[in-house]
């Protein structure tokens, strides 16, 4: 059974979140009332089809916040592009006044950051521990070698997800 916060695919158990910001063409404050309405549907609708959660969402007059749940197999900008291309695209079509005030909706850069349940430092420590976990590096055959890894893995991957709500990043 899977910890609160972790999703599995086929291959792995992840914990990933994204912190994605955008803004209109020169930060023009043109996400309020009806638009800005229809853009949270649109990035709800646009993040089921990508297979995504959506964790937080705020839409400010002039820019995005979203915090989503993401995929293993997505990259981050992959992620920004779709949502800033369909919603563009959709937006645009739907209110006429977007199209005739601007001819780009979206500029071109952004924001990402990630989150997770650990913060960098956190897991530099426990990186750097690796060898010297249980003391000594043991001298023992390869494949009771294996065996204490996947343990020690596995025990260290508890200790990672019981980490303090302070020791978060």
């Amino acid at each position: 059974m899977l910890k609160p916060g972790y999703k599995k695919n086929s291959g792995a158990v992840f914990n990933l979140y994204l912190h994605l910001v955008w803004c209109p063409k020169y930060r023009r404050p043109i996400l309020v009332g009806a638009v800005a309405e229809r853009l949270k549907e649109l990035l709800i609708e646009k993040a089921d089809t990508l297979g995504i959660e959506i964790a937080g969402m705020e839409v400010m007059p002039d820019h995005v916040h979203l915090f989503i749940g993401a995929l293993p197999t997505g990259t981050p900008a992959k992620y920004v592009q779709s949502f800033k291309g369909y919603t563009s695209r959709v937006l645009r079509q739907e209110f006429p006044h977007l199209e005739r005030k601007m001819r780009v909706l979206w500029s071109p850069s952004y924001y990402i950051g990630s989150a997770g349940n650990a913060s960098a430092s956190v897991i530099k420590k426990y990186i750097a521990e690796q060898k010297t976990r249980d003391g000594e590096a043991s001298k023992e055959t390869p494949q009771a070698s294996s065996v204490n890894v996947q343990t020690s893995l596995r025990l260290s991957f508890v200790e990672v997800t019981k980490i303090q709500p302070e020791e978060r990043g």
